[in-house]
């Protein structure tokens, strides 16, 4: 029996130091998840940090295309416009010099 006691005794101390290294292997296993899981949520935070900058450096240049389409849109509309004036003048000035053009034709 004094040798059963001692077996006893001899496992449940392994058990113990068993438990006890699983226990700091544990621990360390979560202090290297917990740093990773830290290390990750930084590259995390500094690649929203850059995706914010590049739709910031985006919204920058549509902003500047759309301005440039503006002023494009208004240089060609008073171009247009003032294509149109000399057409019309030009047009007026064909008809009154064949309005001209017929009256000299008819006899007098």
């Amino acid at each position: 029996a004094t040798a059963l006691r001692a077996e006893m005794v001899a496992g449940f101390a392994r058990a113990g130091e068993e438990a006890t290294a699983l226990r700091a292997e544990m621990v360390a296993g979560l202090a290297r998840a917990g740093e990773e899981a830290t290390a990750l949520r930084a590259e995390m935070t500094a690649g929203f940090a850059r995706v914010d900058r590049y739709i910031e450096l985006q919204q920058g240049q549509f902003i500047e295309f759309q301005d440039r389409t503006l002023e494009f849109q208004a240089q060609t509309t008073g171009s247009f416009a003032e294509l149109r004036r000399e057409l019309r003048e030009l047009r007026r000035m064909s008809a009154g010099q064949a309005a001209g053009d017929k009256a000299s034709e008819r006899p007098h």
